[in-house]
């Protein structure tokens, strides 16, 4: 479980390794508080090695023997922290760095992080802090379940979606359906879950836990496309968002007992779905750095909390390595949805394969009201359903006319020639 060293030994300052599908923004946060990043993910953007003093690409055959060799150059006490998206690939990082003793790498097993993506194992704790999860159930009981559905014994009054647990991002989720391809896959793992669609906004709470408990940093409206078989691909988050005290109060609640029971440290993200303003039901906890903690850096700074040289990464670190690390008391302000500017972020996703060129970006969007992140490099090949790049700005600038942001994200994609 992830705790502060007992001796209270301070963390080297100057290193850190990040792992992630796209390590860009806590490679960028960490970059602004002074840190020597290592980065290791699957896409290598040009500003992702902008923040990077090293990065290690996983798309190659080779990355075990590259992490080792890399990795073994840093000093003692570089902590690695993993930045979610890996899915399987986390495991290969992980026999990779087992025989590297200057590391220390600050995460939950892949087992517990697999028991908080799972409702089952936090059912309990929810119903005491009235809150509610989707019906689920696991894969060995869901092939039953398949089974007298087939025999005409059970009715499916909604549909139902798999869940692979080591998943993130959205990749892992499906609706179920019943052809052989589809249950052949299923079969073969029972690193799955069924779970019945439950309806509702889906949001994605972050808090950050230090010595003196759990503090809220914001709520952020999760937005979601589709490729194919995947209806739920992460697409961006806008936000803080305004939700009732009443659930307020109660995910803090939760999120506390879960920060108790896993004993988190530092960021940790809570996904739920609101259905009124007395009614919510927790899908997952996903405890590290998430895709929304860029909007939430966004927002310290706009209010002044963040100087230019921290940043909420480097808080992060602090609490994994400082045992009475606590939070500075002004964070509370970056709740508050009416404190400043709400932010908008948008992954915009190829719609056709081909070569993306990002030279003309300039001339598709006003480039003082939205910045272009995770950009990649010139001419790369791009499959439909990849990203391509990701869109940030001022909500008020996102939305005063939807119609010249929609087209916008289509002459983005028109650069795939």
């Amino acid at each position: 479980m992830m705790q502060p060293p007992a001796n209270n030994l301070p963390i080297e300052a100057g290193s850190i390794v990040l792992a992630g599908a796209s390590v860009r923004a806590a490679a960028r946060s960490a970059r602004r508080a002074g840190f020597r990043v290592t980065g290791i993910d699957f896409f290598g953007d040009l500003d992702t090695l902008q923040s990077c003093d090293k990065h290690i690409n996983l798309t190659g055959n080779s990355f075990s023997r590259s992490i080792s060799e890399s990795l073994a150059e840093l000093p003692p006490g570089t902590p690695l922290f993993f930045v979610g998206g890996l899915g399987a690939t986390e495991a290969g990082i992980g026999t990779a760095i087992i025989p590297l003793d200057n590391l220390r790498v600050e995460s939950l097993s892949r087992t517990a992080k697999s028991a908080l993506k799972n409702p089952l194992t936090f059912a309990d704790l929810a119903a005491q802090c009235d809150l509610s999860v989707p019906e689920s159930l696991p894969a060995t009981v869901a092939r039953q379940f398949e089974r007298t559905a087939k025999a005409g014994r059970h009715a499916m009054f909604r549909p139902w979606l798999v869940k692979w647990l080591s998943s993130s991002g959205g990749l892992g989720v499906a609706w179920h359906r019943a052809d052989s391809n589809f249950l052949n896959i299923l079969a073969k793992s029972d690193d799955w879950i069924l779970q019945r669609w439950t309806p509702g906004r889906s949001v994605g709470v972050s808090f950050f836990a230090d010595s003196t408990g759990v503090h809220k940093l914001g709520a952020y409206r999760s937005l979601f496309t589709r490729h194919d078989c995947m209806s739920f691909l992460y697409a961006g988050s806008v936000g803080p968002i305004a939700m009732s005290s009443s659930i307020s109060d109660r995910l803090t609640r939760f999120a506390a007992e879960i920060a108790t029971t896993y004993n988190l440290r530092g960021l940790f993200n809570i996904d739920v779905l609101l259905q009124c303003d007395e009614c919510a039901t927790i899908l997952e906890i996903n405890p590290r750095w998430t895709a929304a903690s860029e909007l939430v850096e966004i927002r310290l700074t706009q209010l002044g909390i963040l100087s230019p040289g921290d940043s909420l990464l480097r808080w992060h670190v602090l609490a994994h390595s400082t045992r009475d690390y606590v939070l500075p008391a002004s964070t509370i302000a970056a709740d508050n949805p009416k404190s400043a500017s709400a932010c908008f972020k948008r992954v915009i996703y190829a719609n056709r394969s081909g070569r993306f060129d990002i030279a003309n970006l300039a001339k598709v969007a006003n480039t003082d009201s939205v910045a272009f992140a995770d950009l990649p490099p010139p001419n790369r090949i791009h499959r439909a359903g990849e990203p391509l790049l990701t869109a940030i700005a001022l909500y008020e600038q996102a939305t005063a006319s939807p119609h010249s942001w929609r087209r916008m994200i289509r002459d983005v994609q028109n650069q795939v020639q």
